[in-house]
């Protein structure tokens, strides 16, 4: 092994722990922090939204992969500016959280829920920096081995952010009482970990890499451009909510439609913006169509019609795992599980079992084919869910049936997601690599995360058992996308 490939190993692993640290601090552990404040299931369901960011990135990829950051860019080079900029907005979002006890008053829970939107969109930016220089620094035969040094060290950080966070808090509060002074001292130490990726994007090497030169005034036009875009498209979700609340009803599957809509109806909108804005002058048509069209144009000429069905797999693989996930925590807080028997079992051996499922994964992959381990990932992801309808059932809490069920349950989601990254890479263009690949991973979890923030009112409405039970048959059609697509993809990827 030559000293750039050990060196490249060590930068992703620690670049990993700092991408994983953010993500459960805006799903998992805020989720355990919010309901032991008493903040209802529902409205955190709906404060899962927070990181729909994950779900948008492909929006920005473009921006981050194009823009110079003034005095920034010069220094470090851009992909280091980028990383350095997103890590100090994630430090600044976790500090800001740490200041508002959502018990207190209305608006300290809406001050603590911007600042989770803030960490959301800083910790989506990071991933997209962080992806594209992987796929910088080293060849395509190198890509698998450092892609999995990265997960191992993200699971690193989802293992700080998850269990860390827990033990922090437990530590400084009394056992099964509310103590914001526990969370905020716990939220300011997950802020301090953040310097991990700070030292490392200060020590590592700016890719060599041709990048193109562009003008400050087209780089200023650009982000213009893209500002408007995110205006437009915020000031129309605000309307179409307005206009569409005539039409909501107490059904939570009407309500979903209604908010897809929303979705639908507001990126059309800042679509339409965009190419308006672009004709006229403030973007150049092949400004406008190389930094978001291109990308995206290759993907479909080159699948052309399997394209769609690719994408249905892509938006609905990970819909069973999600959804459940978000209530996951929720629930155990609901059935009498103290937050160190959370912390030990669901965070580090959940965490732990969860990575050794995703690199059980690749290896099957790699042996078996990637068509047939996305096919198995999906049936145990679905199946697992079902294990915790038997725990929804026990009379009293049960550390050993816990065990075993976040066993299954990240075992699975493990083995489901080591499947899905190799599935993604394999359609990836080298061509538009960065973006395709942000663009793939944001799809993925931008259904499921828009659905997830009805799980809460599932579970008021039918039930931890009846919301598991519902999981698990939300993976169905993506077994069936899968057998759909089984012979197309295998026959395309011969040709490649």
């Amino acid at each position: 092994m030559n000293h750039n490939l050990r060196s490249n190993i060590v930068a992703l692993f620690f670049l990993g722990i700092s991408s994983g640290l953010p993500i459960l601090l805006v799903f998992g552990t805020l989720s355990v922090w919010l309901r032991e404040a008493g903040i209802e299931r529902a409205t955190i369901g709906f404060l899962s939204w927070a990181g729909l960011s994950y779900g948008f990135k492909f929006i920005w990829a473009p921006i981050v992969d194009s823009l110079s950051i003034p005095l920034l860019t010069q220094q470090f080079g851009r992909r280091r500016s980028w990383m350095l900029i997103s890590q100090a907005t994630v430090i600044t979002a976790l500090v800001w959280m740490s200041l508002w006890d959502p018990q207190q008053t209305h608006l300290n829970f809406m001050l603590l829920a911007a600042g989770a939107v803030l960490l959301g969109f800083a910790s989506a930016t990071q991933d997209i920096v962080i992806d594209a220089y992987r796929i910088d620094i080293a060849p395509d035969d190198q890509q698998a081995l450092l892609a999995g040094v990265a997960i191992a060290g993200y699971r690193i950080g989802m293992l700080f952010a998850g269990a860390g966070a827990l033990e922090i808090s437990a530590w400084i509060s009394e056992e099964n009482s509310y103590d914001f002074h526990s969370w905020q001292f716990a939220y300011l130490c997950m802020a301090g970990f953040m310097v991990i990726g700070v030292v490392t994007t200060l020590l590592i090497k700016e890719p060599l890499i041709e990048i193109s030169r562009t003008p400050i005034n087209s780089q200023l036009r650009l982000f213009l451009h893209f500002l408007l875009i995110v205006s437009v498209f915020v000031f129309s979700f605000i309307i179409f909510a307005n206009v569409l609340s005539y039409f909501k009803s107490d059904i939570t599957f009407i309500n979903l439609l209604i908010s897809a809509v929303r979705l639908a109806l507001s990126i059309l909108v800042a679509v339409v913006a965009g190419n308006t804005l672009s004709n006229l002058g403030l973007l150049s048509k092949q400004e406008f169509r190389e930094v978001y069209i291109s990308p995206f144009v290759d993907f479909f000429n080159r699948y052309g019609k399997l394209a769609l069905w690719l994408l249905l797999v892509i938006c609905l693989y990970r819909t069973s795992d999600i959804v459940m996930g978000v209530m996951a925590k929720v629930f155990y807080t609901d059935m009498g599980y103290s937050k160190i028997q959370i912390s030990r079992i669901s965070f580090i051996f959940g965490t732990i079992v969860s990575l050794i499922g995703g690199v059980f994964g690749g290896l099957l992959a790699i042996r078996y084919g990637v068509i047939k381990i996305l096919f198995i990932g999906a049936i145990v992801a679905a199946l697992s869910n079902l294990m915790f309808i038997y725990l929804a059932n026990l009379p009293a809490p049960s550390p050993i049936a816990l065990g075993f069920a976040i066993i299954g349950d990240n075992l699975s989601g493990g083995l489901a997601g080591g499947a899905a990254v190799a599935f993604l890479s394999t359609l990836v263009s080298k061509q538009f690599s960065a973006t395709q690949y942000a663009a793939f991973s944001s799809i993925t979890l931008l259904f499921p995360k828009l659905l997830a923030g009805y799980s809460g009112q599932i579970v008021d409405h039918a039930g931890y058992q009846s919301f598991f039970l519902i999981t698990a048959l939300m993976g169905i059609p993506v077994i069936l996308l899968i057998l759909l697509i089984w012979k197309p993809y295998l026959k395309l990827m011969s040709t490649k």
